[in-house]
């Protein structure tokens, strides 16, 4: 199966590359990390100038926060000249954006081709004067680099994951971190391909977008993630919440994703909501479901037939305790420089500078324990060890 996937994969990647390097001129491909340069890129905002249609552009442009906005008009014109030669443009955009195009020297690529909120743009030769014809919307901040290796928090996002090894179904932004932190790193830490989907959005806020994505950064994540159709609503049970989370819209969402990523191991939420949230108890109610309606050809006909039929391997629900394992959180992971994987997820919350009215932390013990796992579903046999991937070949 191994092969098969991997296969489709680098079908995927080569057509995928092809069509990137047409619409921007570059040599990028999804799933590919650029080689490291041997000196570091250097921020150039202090020494470039910004324009929008001409006049001078606010210091809320460049300011590197969330708090503060520059709103542009579709087909604005976004001027940059700098002392030195730019290499990378770094946008954090309120919304995903919808396509645009950067043009310098005499040429011209396409940019928000993913609708990245965070997007880098790697230009096909470096540039002094570049103009970007920007979309409608706001700008949280603008970044402009030299050639070189970029800072650690510049997030380079990926498509998401077309040969997912670990999907991670969560409700909200910050439960990624809270309740599958270590997980999530410990599985990057091992070369494993992760995808997060979560239940709910939070298009209506302003700061958590933003938030989820440098949290997701932080565990090592690079695959952009999924987010619901579902608004964030507060309650307290498993009934309350099918009366507004509709239990077959969930179910249509997870066999969606399920059937888009193909993912070998899956984690969710404990059934009964880690503190009692109706919320986390429906995403892992319904998915009990959704793990063996997506081989069945008539369950959501429409996704099986667009994106095939697939069971995964194994099935993993937090606290879930007859088959329960411990994953280990504190031994040092290279990967993170040392790091625990219990560490990187502590780093990891503190993104989430908006949830921290509230008395939650990443913790091992009681009901937030980050280490207790339990398999719930296996086509490949029972656990003998403490490993998410035990009987998965590589």
């Amino acid at each position: 199966m191994k092969i098969k996937r991997t296969l489709t994969k680098s079908i995927q990647i080569l057509v995928l590359g092809f069509l990137m390097m047409s619409a921007q001129g570059e040599a990028m491909i999804w799933g590919q990390r650029t080689l490291a340069l041997t000196t570091d890129a250097t921020k150039l905002n202090a020494s470039s100038t910004f324009k929008i249609n001409g006049i001078k552009a606010t210091n809320d442009l460049i300011d590197d926060t969330i708090n503060t906005y520059v709103n542009f008009k579709e087909g604005d014109i976004l001027s940059i000249t700098s002392t030195s030669s730019i290499q990378y443009i770094y946008i954090l955009f309120d919304r995903a954006p919808s396509l645009y195009t950067v043009a310098y020297d005499g040429s011209s690529q396409r940019a928000g081709i993913f609708g990245f909120l965070h997007e880098l743009i790697t230009l096909k030769s470096t540039s002094t004067s570049i103009e970007i014809t920007m979309p409608s919307g706001k700008v949280a901040s603008i970044f402009v680099y030299s050639e070189g290796t970029l800072p650690s928090k510049v997030q380079k996002w990926e498509y998401p994951s077309f040969d997912t090894e670990l999907l991670v179904f969560a409700t909200h932004s910050d439960d990624e971190a809270l309740y599958f932190g270590p997980a999530i790193a410990t599985s990057i830490s091992q070369g494993k391909d992760v995808q997060v989907a979560y239940l709910v959005n939070h298009f209506n806020t302003r700061k958590r977008p933003h938030e989820t994505l440098d949290s997701l950064w932080e565990l090592g994540v690079t695959h952009y993630p999924i987010f619901g159709p579902f608004r964030d609503l507060q309650s307290t049970s498993l009934t309350h919440a099918y009366t507004i989370y509709p239990k077959e819209k969930i179910l249509q969402y997870e066999l969606e994703q399920i059937r888009r990523f193909k993912p070998e191991v899956i984690l969710s939420h404990d059934f009964n909501g880690e503190y009692g949230h109706g919320a986390h108890m429906a995403l892992s109610d319904t998915l009990k479901d959704a793990i063996v309606l997506s081989s069945d050809f008539n369950s959501l006909t429409e996704s099986a037939v667009r994106l095939g039929l697939f069971s995964p391997l194994k099935t993993y629900i937090h606290l879930y305790t007859p088959t329960e394992i411990i994953l280990d959180v504190n031994s040092p992971l290279e990967y993170f420089n040392g790091r625990s994987a219990l560490q990187v997820a502590r780093d990891a919350y503190e993104y989430h500078i908006t949830q921290h009215i509230w008395p939650l932390q990443v913790i091992t013990y009681t009901y937030g324990d980050v280490r207790r796992f339990g398999l719930y579903h296996s086509l490949v046999g029972a656990d003998t060890t403490n490993d998410l991937f035990e009987h998965i070949p590589d």
